[in-house]
């Protein structure tokens, strides 16, 4: 068996779906079909020995829709169908104004001009949208043909069911056989517009969706910095093979996921993790793409690259959980299908009955256009897809990730949350949040602490230097050495002495008991002690956390 990927267009609801699944299915050597309307494409598993990838294709594009395999690199450049819908409701609107004021404005004693006039007038606007929109009857009657009618094959008999019989009406009057008639042509307007509103907003939700996912996507480079036989050279992001040796230096993104084979330094691995504080790497550290340096210098063999990336698959995995079916749109796909049919039957036999209690052939086919005309939005076949591709390109902007709809529509039922510290409740950065001097010179610890941390620029660094400034001002002390140690901190000799500050790892092997108890204190709360200390003595404790 074989799954193969297509992309489908010019589907407009799940009707469209639904048929093009329904069709595809009764293919011989079909094992399942699955069409999403949203993300405009179709999974097929099927045997290879029975079935052709170019028989599927002819199937769908026999019901009037386009089909080819899924192109990656034509799905980036897929045009952005929001401005010509946006376009064509505001043409349609500036022409529905006027037309609601000729056939509505008399009911609030407007000035109108002559039955006739106004007949006239309503006709030449109702048909100029109709113009503008006229998509909706190509596609509605091309499904209609096909036998796998969609909304926009109820929008068009609606629409033009309307017009035709107020059109048939303003001739009568015109003959003078009818002094007065209801006429639907503002009926026959405001479902083209509205539904074209609809559209635009639908395909808006689709977009932003998108965008969501660019940024994840844009994160990565797009020229990388490779070395071959010594040399460097600069490589596109698209030509990267695994193997290669990638250079990374501080502030760059690493582009592949890989092992560091050189240097030492921090890497931010938010974007994946959620992890706020910059985790120390050295020779034999696994990185992943998204990665950012922080600090320091690596050379990376990279072991995976573009599709197979972590970032990539991230990616993947929102593109596909925004097109998978919650088991609710399943059902409203089925409904979808029977929908078109079932209400133009209840049209016709709204017609008859009526015509039979009344045989008023005028009044009869006022209800059965009203039945049309009311069941058109497609609220049934858009609501739930929206919702999803919605959902999933909101949730991934906040860092949350669905594996599918199923999911998705589970977590309706969640009451409780247990969530980890780390940039989830937290601010993403450390802080300082209690200082505990072991000396009385209190102000000479900070003096000592600030100068050795302004020569790092670790995150945690950084907030001891904040500290420590915001309480005895800028300070200058000369550092006669200084070195730092990755994964434990920083020795430096200020006026002939050696201060460590840094973690248990750092100290003199005779102060270690004595930090590890304060350790163990402060790690209880999800706390990190960074000590300051010279050979003989612990100086003083900072405790730095992610803050709530």
């Amino acid at each position: 068996m074989k799954t193969e990927k297509f992309t489908v267009s010019g589907m407009t609801c799940s009707a469209c779906s639904a048929g093009i699944e329904r069709t595809v299915k009764k293919l011989n050597g079909v094992e399942t079909a699955e069409v999403f309307l949203m993300s405009e494409s179709m999974n097929v598993t099927f045997d290879e020995n029975k079935l052709s990838t170019l028989e599927i294709i002819n199937a769908v594009v026999s019901l009037g829709y386009g089909a080819e395999i899924f192109d990656e690199r034509k799905e980036k450049t897929k045009k952005d169908k929001s401005n010509a819908l946006k376009k064509r409701f505001f043409i349609s609107l500036f022409f529905l104004i006027p037309l609601m004021y000729f056939s509505m404005g008399g009911m609030i004693s407007l000035p109108q001009p002559s039955e006739k006039i106004s007949y006239t007038l309503q006709a030449l606007l109702t048909f100029i949208i109709v113009c503008v929109n006229f998509r909706f009857f190509s596609n509605g009657t091309r499904a209609l043909v096909k036998r796998v009618p969609n909304m926009d094959t109820l929008v068009t008999l609606g629409s033009a069911v309307s017009f035709l019989y107020s059109f048939v009406l303003t001739i009568l009057c015109y003959a003078n056989k009818l002094h007065h008639a209801h006429m639907f042509y503002e009926s026959a307007a405001m479902i083209l517009t509205l539904v074209t509103l609809g559209k635009w907003l639908e395909e808006k939700s689709a977009k932003k969706t998108g965008e969501e996912i660019e940024k994840l996507i844009r994160m990565m480079p797009d020229t990388v910095t490779v070395e071959e036989n010594g040399e460097r050279k600069i490589r596109s992001y698209s030509e990267l093979q695994q193997g290669n040796i990638i250079v990374v230096k501080q502030g760059d993104f690493i582009p592949v996921d890989g092992v560091v084979i050189d240097g030492v330094g921090a890497i931010d691995r938010a974007a994946v993790t959620g992890e706020s504080l910059p985790v120390e790497v050295t020779v034999g550290s696994m990185v992943t793409g998204a990665d950012i340096v922080k600090n320091g210098f690596f050379k990376i063999k990279a072991e995976k690259v573009g599709k197979e990336t972590t970032l990539s698959q991230i990616v993947k995995m929102v593109k596909e959980a925004g097109a998978s079916k919650a088991p609710i749109q399943k059902i409203a796909d089925k409904i979808s299908g029977i929908f078109v049919p079932a209400v133009t039957f209840l049209a016709a036999l709204t017609f008859f009955i009526w015509y039979l209690i009344s045989g008023d052939i005028s009044k009869s086919a006022n209800f059965a256009i009203s039945v049309l005309v009311i069941s058109c939005p497609c609220s049934l076949g858009l609501a739930t897809p929206v919702a999803v591709m919605a959902a999933t390109g909101r949730g991934m902007s906040l860092g949350i990730l669905f594996k599918d709809a199923e999911t998705l529509q589970k977590a309706e039922k969640i009451n409780c949350v247990l969530l980890d510290k780390t940039a989830t409740l937290t601010v993403g950065t450390p802080a300082v949040t209690d200082f505990e001097p072991l000396v009385k010179d209190e102000e000479r610890a900070l003096k000592i602490a600030a100068n050795i941390e302004k020569q790092s620029n670790h995150p945690i660094a950084d907030c001891i230097l904040s500290y420590a400034e915001s309480k005895i001002g800028p300070t200058e002390l000369v550092l006669e050495e200084y070195f730092y140690q990755t994964g434990k901190g920083s020795i430096a000799i200020v006026d002939g002495e050696k201060y460590y500050l840094g973690n248990t790892k750092l100290l003199p092997q005779t102060l270690k008991k004595q930090a590890k108890g304060i350790e163990e204190k402060h790690a209880e709360k999800g706390k990190t002690a960074v000590f300051l200390a010279n050979d003989e003595r612990l100086i003083s404790v900072f405790v730095v956390a992610d803050t709530i």
